[in-house]
């Protein structure tokens, strides 16, 4: 017998129901959806007025069958869950890609397997068979095209792969369906037991068999629907509707009896919901048309919120006024998020108000610490211990090195590109760095981390099959690694940081890894083990392994998604993010097939579940539930901005609800409207509300008076934070000076007096051109680099920077060659190549410990460096050849003790020497003094820079090389570089030509000189229309192109006059504690593009006393 009984929403079923039941005295089985069985359990009790349910079992379907299996002793084949089949399928499609004509390239895409799961999944719930759908559509070219058909074979192979993998050996969770159904027609205790089932909207193909036997077998059946015919809104129920006569026609096709019975307030045990009059009226019309005037929205409130943050904050202040003003608890409200973005920002708003919440969604395992380290371990290993792999399992402190040595080993490894079985011999890198000390204690680390990886690797190799590394590998997970103290140690440290939940989901993990051995075993044992392949499939698994967390506390909001969420009786119900796309929920793009294909493939199957319709009949009819559910208050919110600031558009649910109640008003967000008691809650969502009004009166001297008993609360309660806030809001980006005694120590040049530390003796300063040149263009930069000094984490890889090291060492090496041996004009290109080759040998193997012999990726950068070199010092040859030079220098000192002297400077806090080293120094003819810097990037020298001290290494070597008695001829940067030339278009015989050209021009002098004949000659020799050596052309009459490369005599010694005021100011500023956070700015480029420590000064151009010092 089967009664079908079938009501709105305004009607309370479960007092209905449960009535029933209470009435009958009968053994009684309740069947409600798995996430219901505990709200079904609380509900039974609340309306047969009892503590303890003697007669009435509640159960899913799952549990249902597992106790007829139990009762019939049908003992099914090895199961294989969900996660199983995950890693299976993901076997065969890694297996079978290359036969795969359209899915084969997207199989590691994130969400196929997940689709191909679900498809296999519903088609077998459906009894789908696919080859008949294939052939099916042969003959219907118009409806279905090729693509479609292709779709189909390939999810054919597989789900044929899968079947021949599992059949007569394994039952998974469809198949397992069958043996219910089987089972049930021998459960002798269901003849005696009246069935009810609800909380459901639809039931697959498998489902309606199982139904069909408990209808056969069971006393009574009856099952109940939200559904309601005949009525003006009846599309919403138009799943139901079907699955009512789905139910009908079985009965018919078995010769069982069967009622309808269509509910009414009237009907026995019927009682209609106690409900707000305006959610009365949503219940009634609001898939419907409707023709009443002026509906009451009692119990209704819409809110527009500028974006989700103050639309979550509004939500929070409601939930707020309903816990104090109407005396709710917290289960008594439910809050509804179709978008997980927007939920994670509403839990955040909510902690901040002091509000509890619990997420209805089941938590994935695969980024859990066990997890981590369980996967991490096999692919260190199986990868050649790269380290990426290895840190992933250190920093799961699972191994027991703590943060600070974890810190320390890994600035190492990654500077010293640590790999393989370099973590197995003790380190000998960096002794200069790291000093016999810090080689120890990096050693000492090593080994610890080198026993655990050591003891799995043995595991490891002498694995052969799957089943024999998972045994093995579970007993040293338990017996050497420890595991079990490892994650007790973690759980405790959770709780002890107020996070249940996350120590709730970590004691599970440990169990379903465990299973997903199991699996594992069962589907593939005796497979031969490779490391990579079973860490993918693991990873597969794990990827969709979730586990459901209770809540921590029994009184707490409930919030969750329209469809998933089942709710037991609430007085207040929050929808939140009412937004297009949101509300109704959007199908997900991670498809297999479009709508039209899947309307096709449904035609010609009758699988209904895989449509995209039903899933829109399921998300309106949930839409109706809910919004018809709460007893008082029905609050919605939407928001006019995503959380980048673009805007969305309000769901056409709101703009139905606004036509239905013309007189309610959308209410503004608790920002926006200025409720300052509205946005008082939580003592952290407050203090940042009371911070913004402070701010908000520094800049226009507008503040709410009672924000004042906040303040005089803040000063006797919390007088630390209240300080804190004052501190902050004078805050400017401006840093004081340093005392002269911290610059002293700092900066100045000191020596050893004992155990009292360093004190100065006679302070004075040393410093370069390029540490007063980086002062000049931030001070604080220059603080942090030279005051702080902070510890750069520079990787054993060779990169722009080793290779310009490179360049200008060989460089130097091979012009002061030339130099000693005076050779430069008699060498040749095939002499001039060994020498540089030599020279780069030699230089590469002392540089960094021998860099760039570390792989073949730093040898072929040796190669290129060789051949770069070379032209470039073919360069510098052939401009040598044209000048004239007396004597060259070459990486001279200049300082007190060097070979020209220093550049002194006095200041208020002492002397300062500018002392360093100048890669080139020319001696011409009279007296005449050339510098030459050499450049890897692309430097260009500017006067109004060179006048601001925005660059002033040039003009300060050539003070310090001219001394007092010499006087300048020029100042040049020499760029290095490895220039690509387009020869395209160009002939065989005029290729040589065009090259030699382009390099000379390539690597022309940059830079200025002094406009005298001789100077020019002597550098740039002789010359028809352009020099080769400098940018510097004649006109028709002989005379030069005025480009700023010619400076008279007197415009020479004018910007040497202002580069030296420019110097001593810097200097004195720097030893004087200037630390100001002032960057220089040179026309479109700024220091901090490229400074590292942008992070740390906080500049911004919205701060007050932010601002670039511009240069031009």
């Amino acid at each position: 017998m089967l009664n079908i009984y079938r009501s709105r929403e305004s009607l309370d079923k479960e007092s209905f129901i449960y009535g029933k039941i209470k009435e009958s005295h009968k053994e009684t089985l309740v069947i409600v959806p798995d996430q219901y069985t505990l709200v079904a359990e609380q509900q039974a009790m609340s309306r047969m007025n009892t503590d303890v349910l003697l007669d009435v079992e509640i159960s899913a379907i799952s549990k249902f069958g597992s106790n007829v299996l139990e009762e019939t002793g049908r003992s099914p084949q090895t199961y294989i869950d969900e996660y199983g089949r995950y890693m299976l399928l993901y076997k065969i499609l890694s297996e079978h890609k290359d036969k795969l004509e359209v899915f084969g390239g997207v199989i590691q895409k994130q969400g196929f397997l997940e689709s191909i799961n679900d498809f296999i999944s519903k088609a077998k719930q459906a009894n789908l068979d696919l080859q008949t759908v294939i052939d099916s559509m042969d003959g219907d070219t118009e409806e279905v095209d090729e693509l479609t058909k292709r779709k189909l074979s390939d999810i054919k192979l597989i789900f044929d792969e899968y079947e021949n993998s599992i059949k007569d050996k394994y039952t998974d969770a469809e198949d397992l369906l069958r043996l219910y159904t089987a089972g049930i027609d021998m459960a002798d205790s269901l003849k005696r037991k009246t069935v009810w089932i609800y909380g459901f909207d639809s039931f697959t193909n498998r489902n309606l068999e199982m139904l069909a036997a408990i209808i056969r077998q069971a006393e009574e059946v009856n099952i109940f629907f939200t559904y309601d015919e005949h009525c003006k809104d009846e599309e919403i129920f138009e799943i139901t509707g079907n699955m009512s006569d789905r139910l009908i026609e079985l009965c018919k096709e078995s010769n069982v009896e069967f009622r309808i019975h269509n509910l009414s307030k009237d009907s026995p045990h019927a009682e209609l919901c106690k409900r707000a009059p305006g959610i009365k009226a949503i219940e009634k019309s609001l898939f419907s048309p409707f023709n009443e005037q002026d509906l009451d929205a009692q119990g209704v409130r819409i809110v527009r919120a500028n974006n989700i943050y103050s639309e979550a904050e509004s939500a929070a202040s409601f939930v707020l006024d309903l816990l104090e003003k109407e005396k709710l608890r917290y289960r008594d409200i439910v809050v509804i998020c179709n978008e997980t973005k927007r939920a994670e920002v509403l839990k955040r708003v909510f902690q901040e108000y002091g509000i509890g919440i619990f997420t209805d969604k089941k938590r994935a395992i695969a980024s859990s610490p066990i997890a981590v380290f369980v996967v991490s371990l096999i692919e260190a290993v199986s990868g050649s211990m790269r380290t990426l792999d290895v840190f992933r399992v250190i920093k799961t402190g699972f191994i027991g090195v703590d943060e600070e040595d974890v810190d320390f080993i890994e600035n190492y490894a990654i500077k010293y590109k640590v790999r393989g079985n370099q973590w197995f011999s003790p380190f000998t890198k960096g002794a200069f760095e790291y000093g016999d000390e810090g080689l120890a204690r990096l050693n000492e680390i090593r080994e610890q981390i080198a026993g655990v990886f050591d003891g799995f690797k043995k595991l490891y190799k002498s694995s052969k099959t799957n089943k024999e590394f998972i045994e093995s590998y579970v007993d040293f997970l338990i017996n050497e690694a420890e595991i079990g103290a490892r994650i007790d140690e973690l759980v405790k440290n959770l709780i002890s940081h107020s996070m249940q939940g996350k120590a709730d989901e970590t004691t599970q993990t440990w169990p379903m890894l465990i299973s997903a051995f199991e699996q594992i075993i069962e589907l593939m044992g005796n497979e031969r083990f490779s490391g990579k392949t079973f860490a993918d499939i693991l990873t597969a698994g794990l990827l969709q392994m979730e586990v459901g967390v209770v809540p921590p506390v029994s009184d707490e909001i409930l919030l969750g998604t329209m469809q998933r969420t089942r709710c037991g009786d609430v007085k207040a119900m929050l929808i939140f993010g009412a937004n297009e796309g949101i509300l109704p929920l959007e199908a997900n793009e991670n498809r297999l097939f479009s709508d039209g294909e899947l309307k096709n493939i449904t035609c010609a199957t009758d699988i209904q579940n895989s449509s995209e319709d039903v899933r829109h009949m399921e998300e309106t009819l949930a839409i109706y539930r809910n919004f018809s559910k709460p007893e008082s208050y029905l609050w919605i919110s939407y928001s006019m901005a995503d959380g980048d600031g673009a805007e969305i558009r309000r769901s056409e649910i709101v703009e139905r609800l606004l036509t239905m109640f013309p007189k309610i008003k959308e209410e503004e967000d608790v920002v926006s409207s200025g409720r300052l008691v509205s946005i008082l809650g939580g003592k952290t969502n407050t203090v940042r509300h009371f911070t913004e009004a402070l701010k908000d009166f520094k800049y226009e001297g507008n503040i709410d008076k009672r924000w004042s008993f906040v303040s005089e609360w803040l000063k006797q309660n919390e007088a630390e934070l209240y300080n804190r806030i004052e501190e902050g809001l004078e805050f400017e980006n401006v840093q004081n000076k340093l005392p002269a005694e911290i610059v002293e120590r700092l900066y100045s040049e000191r020596k050893d007096a004992g155990l009292d530390g360093f004190v100065a003796v006679d302070p004075s300063y040393s410093l370069s051109p390029s540490r007063i040149e980086k002062f000049s263009k931030c001070p604080f930069s220059h603080f942090v680099s030279y005051g702080l000094r902070p510890e750069e984490r520079r990787e054993f890889v060779v990169s722009a920077r080793e290779i310009g090291d490179l360049y200008h060492e060989t460089i130097m090496h091979v012009t002061k060659h030339l130099s000693d041996g005076d050779c430069w004009t008699t060498i040749g290109n095939g002499e001039l190549r060994e020498l540089v080759n030599a020279h780069i040998e030699a230089v590469s193997h002392k540089y960094r410990e021998g860099i760039f012999e570390n792989s073949n990726r730093e040898k072929y950068w040796l190669e290129r460096a060789k051949s770069a070199c070379f032209e470039v010092c073919k360069q510098l040859v052939e401009q040598a050849r044209v000048g004239k030079i007396e004597k060259s220098y070459y990486e001279e000192r200049f300082g007190r003790r060097g070979q020209f002297p220093p550049i002194e400077i006095k200041t208020d806090a002492g002397k300062v020497f500018i002392e360093g080293k100048i890669d080139r120094v020319d001696l011409l003819p009279g007296e005449r003094v050339k510098i030459i810097d050499y450049k890897t990037g692309r430097e260009s020298f500017d006067k109004a820079e060179a006048r601001t001290g925005y660059r002033l290494q040039l003009m300060l070597y050539l003070a310090a090389a001219q001394g007092k008695d010499r006087k300048p001829a020029g100042v040049f940067y020499f760029l290095i570089s490895d220039p690509k030339i387009d020869v395209s278009g160009q002939s065989p015989s005029g290729i040589t030509d065009m090259i030699s050209r382009e390099l000379k021009g390539e690597f022309k002098l940059k830079g200025i000189l002094v406009d005298e004949p001789d100077v020019i000659k002597n550098i740039a020799g002789e010359f028809e229309e352009s020099s080769e050596v400098i940018a510097l052309s004649k006109k028709k009459d002989g005379e030069f192109k005025k480009t700023g490369t010619l400076l008279s005599e007197a415009e020479f010694e004018e910007l040497q006059v202002e580069v030296k005021a420019v110097t001593e100011k810097l200097c004195e500023d720097l030893v004087g504690g200037n630390i100001d956070i002032r960057p220089k700015k040179s026309g479109d480029e700024v220091p901090c593009t490229y400074c590292e420590y942008r992070g740390i000064c906080r500049f911004d151009l919205a701060f007050d006393g932010c601002s670039y010092d511009v240069v031009k």
